[in-house]
């Protein structure tokens, strides 16, 4: 069977579970290392605020991505550290613990090179926030599938369900797909790390299709990447048949891309075709926005993708889907029902929104961004907004080999600074290109981490 551009059979048919099981065997050692590092470096900054640390996203489930290459093993992206704290934590001590960790573990920190190198990335919450339990679908997962590194195991006190989960969670996580994919697009020359971070990110991109389903249908929710493709695989066939028709072969690619996701190879790098492969990522995950915004809020987006939304469209995105988020919270924390938790979380989030954008604004500035200065006083959704420019500028980039500007025309009007974009008018067509990607995947970063109170 043909999956993403190469011919899979031989790949896909061996047993990836047994190999990889084996390659984590042998990487369990450099692991311990790495966390006994990151719990020792945590505590030296935060003392005595340190009441838990646990080890989440996929390595906290024991199935995180490994590339294994001549009998050696590395792992891929990221181990997900959350600290909970008694009180809240500064950004910059967030960030200088994350540059202490990596500095003795000889790795690039994601603060200064986000999705390019293996990181620890770490984030924190206070007990107090934890306890009221925003319906996130990180704190169920902490809940039911983590790894407990230090202090008190709260665990058993977290007092969220499946049913709790916010459909928010699909947007973030389709969203932070964009992200990766055009933060790690590999224009030519492609280095061989920056094309095998990207395989992967394309890989995770199908993965994820099955959680994002599982947000609007909880009966196909399961704890793994594994069980939750088997499951989606299992039900939407029969489920929604539309889907397949939507996104043809999606059901070869969900299945072969939870599989080869655990675990990366040179044969599998090293014969992906990268023109096939990024365009039916960027098609499928183009519809499946579509299609998820479309179930989940009843927002008519055009179903042939994301992409071809209106203005008026993300607007609606950008509100609605943060005040379903704000209502599910406030139902569960101050006993608020119905028609009284809709309307307080449109007000909460017209708030939040502005507030978002003043210091995605600030922050942007800092890093020397050279973005408006009207963006401030914007009352638009920036998450949103920058994303429906990641994937059109995303798209435009995938079907152009010259690699114009074609698409990159709205992200220069909305965002960036016009003595800015006359320096761009006569640089070479290949470094414009690189800098426009560069500036837009730095803006989307800081969208999320001004929007979702990252450190970075």
């Amino acid at each position: 069977m043909f999956i993403m551009g190469y011919y899979m059979k031989d790949v896909y048919s061996r047993n990836i579970d047994q190999q990889y099981q084996l390659c984590f065997e042998k990487f369990k050692p450099t692991m311990q290392k790495y966390l006994d590092i990151t719990v020792e470096t945590i505590l030296k900054y935060l003392r005595n605020s340190c009441v838990s640390i646990y080890l989440i996203g996929s390595f906290g489930k024991d199935e995180g991505a490994l590339y294994c290459e001549n009998d050696v093993v590395q792992p891929m992206r990221d181990f997900d550290v959350l600290i909970i704290t008694i009180k809240h934590i500064d950004r910059d001590i967030i960030r200088s613990v994350t540059d202490e960790i990596h500095e003795k573990l000889g790795l690039t920190s994601p603060t200064k090179a986000i999705l390019e190198d293996f990181s620890i990335w770490i984030t924190y919450t206070t007990i107090s926030e934890l306890l009221k339990t925003a319906p996130l679908l990180k704190y169920y997962e902490l809940k039911i599938a983590s790894k407990h590194l230090y202090g008190i195991d709260l665990r058993k006190l977290i007092n969220i369900k499946l049913m709790d989960l916010s459909l928010y969670n699909g947007i973030l996580i389709l969203f932070t797909k964009v992200n990766g994919l055009l933060a790690l697009y590999p224009l030519p020359p492609r280095p061989y790390k920056r094309v095998l971070n990207y395989v992967y990110e394309i890989l995770k991109t199908y993965t994820e299709i099955s959680t994002v389903f599982s947000l609007l249908d909880k009966s196909i929710y399961r704890p793994t990447f594994s069980e939750r493709c088997e499951e989606f695989y299992r039900e939407y066939t029969v489920k929604l048949p539309a889907l397949f028709e939507l996104v043809p072969t999606l059901n070869l690619y969900i299945p072969s891309a939870c599989k080869n996701r655990k675990l990366l190879e040179p044969l599998l790098i090293n014969n992906i075709d990268l023109e096939i492969a990024s365009k039916h990522v960027l098609e499928t995950l183009d519809k499946i926005i579509s299609l998820y915004i479309k179930l989940s809020y009843g927002i008519n987006i055009p179903l042939e993708g994301f992409s071809k939304s209106d203005h008026t469209m993300l607007d609606k995105v950008g509100l609605f889907a943060l005040a379903e988020f704000f209502s599910r919270y406030l139902e569960k924390n101050i006993d608020s029902k119905g028609f009284f938790a809709k309307i307080l979380g449109l007000i909460i989030s017209r708030v939040y929104i502005q507030h978002s954008n003043i210091v995605f604004f600030i922050r942007a500035r800092r890093e020397r961004l050279p973005i408006k200065l009207n963006l401030i006083f914007s009352t638009k959704n920036q998450f949103v907004y920058s994303t429906y420019i990641g994937i059109n500028v995303l798209k435009s980039l995938v079907n152009d080999q010259k690699h114009g500007v074609y698409g990159y025309e709205e992200f220069l009007r909305t965002y960036l600074d016009p003595s800015f974009i006359s320096k761009l008018k006569n640089i070479n067509q290949y470094v414009k290109t690189w800098i426009v990607l560069k500036i837009l995947a730095r803006l989307m970063r800081l969208a999320d981490a001004s929007f979702h109170r990252k450190a970075f």
